[in-house]
């Protein structure tokens, strides 16, 4: 019985072999990092994808913020007014429920 079978594996399994291996090497090869390993090993590989995705996050949320400010609010307001414009009749009721539910969300009463 082999330990690893390389050509058994799926591409997403062996992308996150790889990715892995990729992360446990720029630690060990960082000299503040290096002393994280055995803790790492100890807690497992959970806690390293945690804190990947936790820097990998932190650089990406200006895109993010931009992102959404730019794209998918505009969007929303679209598809909002999209949506009541199809309901027809009923488009101004729904609005003004839609409007007084958020209000009544936002002041909390």
């Amino acid at each position: 019985m082999k330990f690893f079978e390389w050509r058994k594996k799926t591409w997403y399994q062996r992308a996150i072999f790889a990715l892995t291996i990729i992360c446990i090497i720029a630690l060990a090869s960082h000299p503040e990092l290096r002393l994280l390993l055995p803790a790492i090993d100890a807690i497992g590989l959970d806690l390293l994808v945690l804190l990947v995705s936790a820097q990998l996050l932190d650089y990406a949320r200006p895109v993010l913020y931009i992102t959404n400010r730019s794209v998918f609010i505009p969007l929303s307001k679209r598809l909002y007014a999209l949506l009541i414009f199809m309901l027809g009749i009923m488009g101004p009721y729904v609005a003004a429920r839609v409007s007084i539910t958020r209000l009544s969300y936002v002041t909390g009463a």
